[in-house]
């Protein structure tokens, strides 16, 4: 199904992947899927910018709320399914 921006939903959380190295950048946008925003990761946007290609984009959920803290919360929780890549060294 469609969702419609502003009827179905006001905000999403996101999640890119780096198809090269499998590296994953979670966020949120208050607004639509179909605006220009991309990320604003000080990480995530450098790599984006370099090859575009390489990413692909899924949207982990969206948000029926029309409330920026709401969207916060729900995007730290998928931050807190990863956790901390410092605490999984390799």
């Amino acid at each position: 199904t469609c969702m419609i921006y502003k009827q179905d939903y006001y905000g999403y959380v996101y999640q890119w992947t780096n198809q090269s190295n499998g590296m994953k950048y979670i966020g949120s946008h208050y607004g639509s899927v179909k605006d220009s925003y991309v990320g604003s990761g000080k990480r995530f946007k450098p790599a984006y910018d370099k090859n575009p290609e390489n990413f692909r984009l899924e949207i982990l959920e969206y948000i029926a709320t029309d409330c920026k803290k709401h969207l916060l919360i729900r995007e730290q929780f998928y931050l807190d399914q990863v956790g901390n890549i410092k605490d999984h060294p390799e």
